[in-house]
């Protein structure tokens, strides 16, 4: 009985660690190492993009003594732009394998739109325990969301929608301890965090790095791990984070950011006999165009939506 009784607490251990791995911040990824970039395939890291003025005549950028001031002019150009187009890789281990993530994404309008996007989220894992999928959402210009989960597709370039398809809205996802993965869910001023650097030095760029405030990070922030039955809590005083921005100096648009973060998750009830168990968050977004709107397809058309 003692011997099926720590195989039993050994398979929970196994699913929560699977657990943290899935958890994501709009397909966050989790690194056996924090503040070490992860060993990403080479394939998927995306490069810097540079700044394509195509000609057009630009308002007169500002210069910025301030990180926080920056980061209120660039982060109100991608809150309430015309649209972006961004993609996340990253990868997260732990003893049950390597879940490799990379997720597409494209925006029309205002975040708090909630409609008019696009993802592609693609996951590849050295184990049979992580996922291996590619899920694509399409929300329409009112607000309404498909999504599909495709068994046809090759990570990370293609997929074929085959049907299985849910219907929904935006919001939904939001009663369901979801992000929403087209905005940044973090307030990010003097007051919420401590200014590690802000460098100046760069010709093109802008680049500061913050760590945030134990008490400013949102309850909301861990629902999607704190909505599974096996966990009890996330305590506050076990979450470090901290973001490193890159930011243009030609029109201060958002470059790139680096989100690395650890917590402790407290397994619920007689499953704390396992113990606490540790994760550590490490994503890349990159963003190739911001303040210009998408030429999204719906790729659900020939279902008739």
């Amino acid at each position: 009985m003692v011997f099926k009784r720590l195989r039993y607490y050994s398979i929970i251990a196994i699913l929560l660690c699977a657990l943290i791995l899935g958890f994501t911040f709009g397909g966050a990824a989790s690194s056996s190492s924090s503040n070490i970039q992860p060993d990403v395939p080479e394939q998927i890291i995306p490069t810097l993009p540079d700044d394509n003025i195509d000609g057009e005549e630009q308002e007169k950028m500002p210069i910025f003594k301030n990180a926080y001031k920056l980061w209120e002019y660039s982060y109100d150009i991608f809150k309430n732009g015309a649209g972006y187009s961004a993609i996340m890789s990253g990868q997260a281990s732990s003893q049950i394998g390597t879940q490799y993530m990379y997720i597409i994404l494209q925006r029309n309008g205002p975040c708090s739109n909630y409609s008019d996007n696009l993802e592609i989220s693609y996951r590849k894992g050295t184990s049979s325990l992580l996922d291996n999928s590619c899920l694509v959402t399409y929300t329409d210009k009112d607000g309404v969301q498909y999504r599909s989960k495709c068994y046809n597709y090759v990570y990370p370039e293609s997929f074929v929608v085959e049907g299985d398809l849910s219907v929904g809205r935006y919001t939904d996802r939001f009663e369901q301890g979801e992000r929403d993965v087209h905005d940044f869910l973090l307030n990010i001023s003097e007051e919420t965090t401590k200014l590690v650097y802000f460098d100046r030095t760069k010709e093109d760029y802008y680049e500061f790095k913050v760590t945030m405030n134990q008490d400013a990070v949102p309850s909301s922030y861990y629902n999607v791990v704190l909505s599974s039955s096996y966990v009890d809590s996330i305590p506050q005083s076990s979450i470090n984070i901290s973001i490193t921005f890159k930011i243009s100096k030609v029109n201060g648009h958002l470059l790139s950011y680096v989100l690395d973060e650890s917590f402790e998750v407290i397994p619920s009830g007689i499953l704390g006999v396992v113990g606490n168990q540790h994760a550590t968050n490490y994503i890349t977004y990159t963003f190739y165009e911001m303040d210009k709107e998408q030429n999204i397809e719906n790729p659900f058309t020939a279902f008739g939506y």
